[in-house]
């Protein structure tokens, strides 16, 4: 996953081993979001590289990597307005004990603060906003529906309420989306998603 990024050996040994530390943390986080675990995390860097290759963006690959990997590391399925300030608070506190350098951690937890649409902030690095669209692309299409309904299940909604959360959710990600390539895949998403939201509502009357 991290060879021919152009990274140095030690940062592929640094990213290698957070990976296997986000890993073995969410499979024991009990309080975790069903749609934010581990499998959410690798989808959105695999999306993240895919749109950076797209765009010819030259960004930092380190700094993107582990911002994908620890955007939603503290992400409580009860607590979803405050999971930015907790995966940040938590992504420093795993990155220094992973011994990260000081300036490549400080502008990971700059990315992860930009990521998203519950509190949003400017999203001025480019790494943000490759994070930010490749995260909200896992958010439409046919993973996305499943994760959505996981996660309205987790939190005890209605099928009716799940159906009417997502349809906002999608608005607002789909007016902030922030690059070329990330705009056509979200449309395209989109439309199969709101065609199923559609066959949805009327099968349920």
């Amino acid at each position: 996953m991290f060879e021919g990024l152009g990274l140095s050996n030690k940062e592929v040994e640094l990213l290698e081993k957070l990976d296997e530390f986000v890993k073995q943390e969410l499979e024991t986080k009990e309080e975790q979001s069903v749609a934010h675990r581990y499998d959410h995390l690798r989808r959105v860097l695999r999306n993240a590289l895919m749109l950076a290759q797209q765009e010819g963006m030259e960004v930092d690959y380190f700094v993107l990597c582990a911002a994908c990997l620890l955007h939603d590391i503290d992400s409580p399925y009860e607590r979803k307005n405050e999971h930015v300030e907790l995966s940040a608070r938590r992504a420093r506190e795993i990155m220094e004990e992973l011994k990260f350098p000081q300036d490549k951690m400080e502008r990971v937890v700059r990315v992860i603060e930009q990521h998203s649409t519950e509190k949003p902030a400017e999203i001025v690095d480019l790494e943000a906003k490759l994070l930010f669209d490749a995260d909200k692309l896992d958010g439409v299409g046919a993973v996305g529906v499943a994760r959505v309904f996981l996660y309205c299940g987790q939190k005890g909604m209605s099928i009716e309420e799940a159906a009417e959360w997502y349809r906002k959710k999608m608005e607002i990600a789909a007016g902030m989306i922030q690059t070329g390539t990330g705009r056509k895949l979200m449309e395209k998403r989109a439309k199969l998603t709101l065609e199923f939201l559609e066959m949805l509502e009327k099968e349920m009357g």
